[in-house]
């Protein structure tokens, strides 16, 4: 997972995060779910692909880490890659704990996301080639496809379904003039993001409307701002007092969250942070570095995944901490999925 600096600088722009509430609305009623989160645990010092259902581990496969989930009825879709006794890296695909070969092994390759639709399955994935290059593609039902891109090098981080659009984010760069830009694919056509130098991490869907959360370069400064996209228009967090991260995003009704961590300077420890509508709730304090990778959201329920200052798999449940094991572990994804 790429980290990227972001200092927030600027008003909160209307069209971005603007909550609005439709009058004659009932009250939001809470659903019972179940918490899916996926990521690595470690036993005998090396990293195996863990999920958690509501807290319980299950280990999917040894040398491997799980990047994202996804659940529909009795099934779970599980992602990220298995190692190689060299290190390559295997992109991987579980189903209900059955594990299949996505690609060949690479220095450093694995998947990114998986999205479902209907009785088809979506899966992003990054593979590296020789001599440094990398490109993304896109499984649709175990075929693979190389996402088009404009750059040298491509990065797939994110992926969402809207209606019948498949959206996936992140990155093209050109190593040539040294330019990093934001870009998604909408059903595997290449867009490049407004607002220059940036990135993109991360992006759902709501209502019909697209919000993507990155990383914009401000040269000037010499560090990024974090960057927030509605149907493709920029703007960012009202929060000049610190040096933030995001990384996800999550939508619930009308109201976006975003999630990561903040700097009060540039060499303090991170703080965990949530921004619901623009304004930050802090999940830990500035005495100890921790990080975050995930956010899902149920009625007022707000979930955030990530690990400890020791490097221990945690989330934040409405601002509770819950460990998930005591070893070198990390959580990447955390879900909500409504019960039937």
């Amino acid at each position: 997972m790429r980290r990227y600096l972001v200092i927030f600088i600027s008003i909160l722009l209307t069209s971005g995060f603007t909550s609005c509430k439709k009058s004659g609305n009932k009250p939001d009623e809470k659903k019972e779910v179940d918490v899916y989160i996926a990521g690595y645990t470690t036993v005998s010092n090396k990293h195996v692909a863990t999920i958690w259902k509501n807290g319980v581990a299950q280990i999917l496969s040894s040398l491997s880490e799980a990047t994202s989930i996804a659940v529909k009825g009795r099934d779970v879709h599980v992602v990220g890659r298995s190692l190689t006794a060299t290190g390559k890296g295997v992109i991987t695909y579980w189903k209900n704990g059955i594990a299949a070969k996505l690609a060949d092994s690479v220095d450093y390759s694995g998947a990114t996301g998986i999205a479902l639709s209907g009785n088809d399955v979506y899966i992003i994935g990054n593979i590296n080639q020789t001599g440094g290059g990398r490109y993304p593609i896109l499984w649709k039902n175990g075929i693979g496809q190389t996402l088009p891109y404009s750059g040298n090098i491509a990065v797939a981080e994110g992926i969402t379904i809207n209606g019948s659009d498949v959206y996936i984010v992140g990155y093209v760069t050109n190593s040539i003039n040294s330019t990093t830009k934001a870009v998604y694919w909408k059903n595997g056509i290449e867009t490049i993001l407004p607002g220059g130098a940036s990135v993109a991490n991360d992006v759902t869907s709501n209502n019909g409307e697209v919000f993507i959360v990155g990383g914009k370069s401000l040269a000037a400064e010499n560090v990024n701002t974090a960057i927030f996209w509605k149907n493709g228009v920029p703007s960012v967090l009202p929060d000049e007092t610190v040096i933030p991260v995001a990384y996800a995003i999550a939508a619930h009704d009308n109201d976006i969250y975003l999630a990561g961590y903040s700097h009060y300077s540039p060499y303090s420890y991170a703080v965990v942070t949530y921004w619901k509508n623009g304004v930050a709730v802090r999940l830990s304090d500035a005495n100890s570095a921790s990080d975050v990778y995930s956010i899902a959201v149920n009625s007022d329920d707000v979930y955030v995944g990530g690990e400890t200052p020791v490097g221990t798999a945690v989330f934040w449940k409405n601002g509770t901490l819950n460990m998930l094991s005591n070893t070198d572990s990390r959580v990447y994804k955390i879900i909500v999925v409504p019960r039937s």
